[in-house]
């Protein structure tokens, strides 16, 4: 056994990691919708610290504009899948993890269907519609769900676990009008991104919680970080669990 987890022994030599939260790892789920310039990093992140299963979802093709912020995707990739690229990608990386795609829009999907049962939802999705359908799927199954999301220099991170926690719907009440094509630097989608990774790693290994409920707000430049602790808004679709 010592042996299997040579791999991740820098990261195993952590004080309150251990082998104990490498196994956790090991025999974690992931499911991590969209793999663009924010999920895209964060799931390479995941495998490298030896999650054991992730299942990736994105729709459509690559692009050319897709190239400064979408870094598992290859220049040779352009015309195909985003998700089969990405896959191909963590798997030249690692074959410690076991990767699942989906090709599509999360609101199209019959999520309660997936397998395997995801231990964690990364949501990274650019629309609202998606986020919708993630979050009403966390508070259906009661699971957790990590919020990222990212414009311009601006981010924000949260981690919700309802009924313990508020739910998206705590948070948004309701969804704005969105213009999904704003621009966006390829850093800071990946500053945001393993960020994500470091709130997923350190909460299925170990059982930190520091955005658990949490609405951390990091603003890249200048450096900014605000955490605001959210609560439950009464009436909320999570109040029914």
């Amino acid at each position: 056994m010592e042996e299997s987890y040579r791999r991740f022994a820098r990261q195993i030599a952590l004080p309150g990691f251990g082998i104990e939260a490498q196994r956790k790892l090991a025999s974690s789920s992931v499911l991590v919708a969209g793999v663009g310039g924010l999920g895209g990093p964060l799931a390479l992140e995941l495998a490298a610290a030896g999650v054991g299963e992730l299942t990736l979802v994105h729709e459509g093709d690559l692009t050319l504009e897709d190239l400064n912020r979408q870094v598992l995707m290859p220049e040779d990739g352009l015309g195909r899948p985003r998700a089969e690229l990405a896959k191909e990608a963590i798997r030249r990386f690692s074959k410690t993890t076991r990767v699942h795609t989906i090709s599509g829009f999360v609101r199209d999907l019959d999520l309660d269907a997936l397998q395997p049962k995801p231990d964690l939802i990364v949501d990274c999705r650019h629309n609202f519609e998606d986020r919708e359908a993630l979050g009403l799927f966390a508070v259906r199954t009661q699971t957790p769900l990590l919020e990222l999301a990212m414009y311009a220099f601006e981010g924000q991170v949260v981690l919700l676990d309802p009924p313990r926690t508020p739910c998206l719907f705590c948070l948004f009440p309701s969804f704005p009008s969105w213009n999904p094509r704003f621009g966006v630097l390829g850093a800071h989608a990946g500053l945001m991104g393993c960020l994500g990774a470091l709130v997923a790693v350190s909460f299925l290994g170990m059982g930190v919680k520091e955005y658990y409920g949490i609405l951390g707000l990091i603003r890249a430049l200048p450096l900014e970080v605000k955490k605001i602790k959210l609560k439950k808004r009464p009436g909320c679709v999570c109040q029914a669990c």
